[in-house]
C-alpha cells in the first residue's frame, strides 16, 4: 500500500492512537458501581470516578424509581460521563433520539448521587412568565409564587429541560 506522503503516514498513526486507546472506554472492561461510608461521609463511585453524597435539604426533589440494580455497561459509563462533568461543575447537554432514554440517565443520576431536581415541561404554549414566577390571588391579596427555573437558580439544585 503505497500513502504518498508522511503526512498520510502521520494521520493514520494518528488513527491508531485512537482506535487503541479509545478501547479503555468502549471495550469491554466492566465499570461498577461503589457506595462507600468513610470519616468524611458517604460517596459513590462509578469506576475511577468518585462524588460525595450529601443529604437533600428537600428529600421530596430527589427523583426515586429511576435506578435499576441491573445496569447495562452503557448506562454505566453514561452515568460515569455524568458524575465526571458534575465533579468540573459543567452544564451537561444531553443528544438523543426522541424518547425518554435522556431523561432516564439524567434522573438515575440524580437519584444515584441524591442530588435535587426541579422539572420544566416546555411547549410552544410556554411563556417567559411560565419559567420566572407566577401571580397568584388568594384572600383578595396577590403575591408572586417563584417558578421551578427560579427555585432552582436560588437553591443550585438541577433542573432539567426536555
Amino acid at each position: 500500500m503505497y500513502l504518498g506522503s508522511s503526512a498520510a503516514v502521520s494521520k493514520l498513526q494518528v488513527l491508531q492512537r485512537i482506535l487503541h486507546y479509545g478501547s479503555r472506554f468502549n471495550g469491554p472492561a466492566a465499570v461498577r458501581v461503589f457506595l462507600h461510608s468513610n470519616s468524611d461521609g458517604k460517596r459513590v463511585s462509578i469506576g475511577d470516578v468518585s462524588r460525595a453524597i450529601r443529604e437533600p435539604a428537600n428529600p421530596e426533589l430527589v427523583p426515586h424509581g429511576y435506578l435499576s440494580h441491573n445496569l447495562s455497561q452503557w448506562e454505566l459509563r453514561h452515568l460515569r460521563w455524568l458524575m465526571q462533568k458534575d465533579n468540573m461543575g459543567q452544564d451537561v447537554f444531553l443528544i438523543g433520539g426522541p424518547g425518554p432514554l435522556r431523561r432516564r440517565i439524567a434522573l438515575a443520576y440524580l437519584e444515584l448521587t441524591r442530588q435535587e431536581t426541579e422539572y420544566v415541561t416546555l411547549t410552544r404554549d410556554t411563556t417567559e412568565a411560565d419559567l420566572k414566577q407566577r401571580r397568584e390571588i388568594r384572600d383578595a391579596t396577590s403575591y408572586y409564587h417563584d417558578q421551578a427555573g427560579v427555585v432552582c437558580v436560588l437553591q443550585v439544585c438541577h433542573q432539567l429541560l426536555p
